[in-house]
């Protein structure tokens, strides 16, 4: 089975830290680390067969053929190249979907 590599767009990256510094402050430090060890679970297990997840269809009229997977409130967004899976952002399903168009736009 092919193997794909797995990148993180600086701007997911970004969101993950914003994400893990809000449950840090907001919940606690253990909640914090065990959903971004989970999110950056769930990315690495792009490297396997990623088209498995459907197409966002919010994002269907923007370019980049995005895929997108959830867990929990948090909906990894990815687009599938010939040797790569680059993780494009992190959107909180709690918000506007409008929003998420935006971020792509």
């Amino acid at each position: 089975m092919k193997q794909y590599d797995v990148a993180w767009d600086e701007n997911a990256v970004k969101t993950l830290n914003r994400i893990f510094h809000f449950i840090m402050l907001s919940q606690s430090e253990k909640r914090a680390k065990k959903l971004k060890k989970k999110l950056v679970t769930l990315g690495d297990s792009l490297r396997t067969f990623p088209e498995r997840f459907p197409k966002e269809k919010l994002l269907e009229d923007i370019p980049g053929n995005f895929r997108s997977v959830t867990s929990g409130y948090y909906k990894l967004i990815y687009a599938v190249g010939a040797d790569e899976v680059i993780i494009a952002g992190i959107f909180d399903t709690r918000q506007d979907p409008q929003k998420l168009i935006e971020l792509f736009e």
